[in-house]
């Protein structure tokens, strides 16, 4: 049996409704799926800080308790934690205070425990440590006696150094002064300053010892001036002067050479003069006069040679200009 057109088109009505419908019921379901899962997540945030708040109300009372027991440098460490924006955060700035204002006491006695053992580095790292309440302004007015102190004996460390170590722990002296220190800037110019002194030595060290090898002594005095300009500790300091003094005898002995070399020149012996000369160096001060020698002495061979030969061509020019008569009047002569 056909269909009727009236009961296609009810079917194709029908049909598009039934998709339009499926569609909107699709819509519908992935828009509270999302919203769903959305709000899984913010249960789960809420659910974690809510916890989070738990755990830090239970650290303050665990604080109290630590305070009634006189802990209080344990009651500060728990404190500390507290974030500002805690809803504890009230309680937490009062305990912290309660604490401290106890604890400062016993700091400013130890404070004063190491400075009497002479101890000014452990005194000054207590004293940081009161940051507020009646013995602040005392113990900041201490921090700026005892750090110069501090800083004193750490260059004394460094000057006096006679090895590697000895440097390092000067540099680590410095290194503990605290930023909030009002000796921080002043300590942090002395280690940069010690850097660079050991970053030159090391720099030059091998270097001039190289020039010395060389006969370079003027390199070797630039050198050593070089590191001398920065804060040298004592055994670098004895290194470079040794240095120096090994560099200054071989001045000694290049000036010994080229007065012999000279001595004999003037003596007109070439192979002596030669002997000395070819032991200079040829860097200054000593190339100048090391070719001047070497010129003066080929100059002289020059003249020896040329005389050689003039005497040479004199007797030649005789012995053709007297021929044969000539050599029997010379024989003649010669036995008589």
């Amino acid at each position: 049996m056909s269909m009727k057109s009236s009961e296609k088109r009810f079917l194709l009505g029908a049909s598009i409704l039934i998709t339009f419908t499926i569609s909107l019921l699709s819509i519908s379901t992935v828009t509270l799926h999302f919203s769903t899962r959305q709000l899984f997540v913010e249960l789960q945030t809420q659910a974690a800080q809510f916890q989070l708040f738990e755990q830090q109300g239970k650290d303050l009372a665990r604080a109290e308790q630590l305070y009634q027991k006189q802990a209080f440098e344990d009651c500060l460490h728990v404190v500390q934690v507290i974030p500002i924006e805690s809803p504890y955060a009230v309680w937490a700035q009062s305990l912290s205070e309660k604490c401290h204002a106890e604890v400062a006491t016993v700091w400013r006695e130890e404070a004063y425990a190491w400075a009497a053992q002479d101890q000014l580095l452990e005194a000054v790292q207590v004293a940081n440590q009161i940051k507020a309440g009646k013995y602040y302004e005392e113990m900041q007015r201490q921090i700026r006696a005892w750090t110069p102190q501090i800083l004193n004996f750490a260059q004394e460390q460094y000057r006096t150094a006679d090895r590697d170590a000895h440097i390092e722990n000067a540099i680590a002296i410095v290194m503990k002064i605290p930023s909030d220190n009002p000796f921080y800037q002043e300590a942090i110019a002395l280690r940069n300053e010690w850097h660079r002194s050991i970053r030159i030595h090391e720099q030059n060290w091998h270097v001039a010892q190289d020039a010395l090898a060389a006969g370079d002594i003027p390199l070797v005095h630039r050198l050593t001036q070089e590191v001398f300009e920065t804060p040298v500790p004592a055994y670098q300091r004895t290194l470079w002067s040794k240095l120096v003094a090994e560099a200054e005898i071989l001045r000694h002995a290049y000036n010994e050479q080229q007065n012999m070399a000279q001595i004999h020149l003037q003596q007109g012996n070439r192979e002596k003069t030669l002997e000395h000369t070819q032991k200079l160096p040829d860097r200054a001060p000593w190339g100048e006069a090391k070719a001047k020698l070497v010129a003066e002495v080929r100059e002289l061979q020059q003249v020896e040679q040329n005389s050689q030969q003039a005497a040479k061509q004199m007797m030649q020019l005789v012995m053709a200009t007297l021929g044969g008569s000539g050599f029997g009047f010379l024989g003649g002569l010669a036995r008589r």
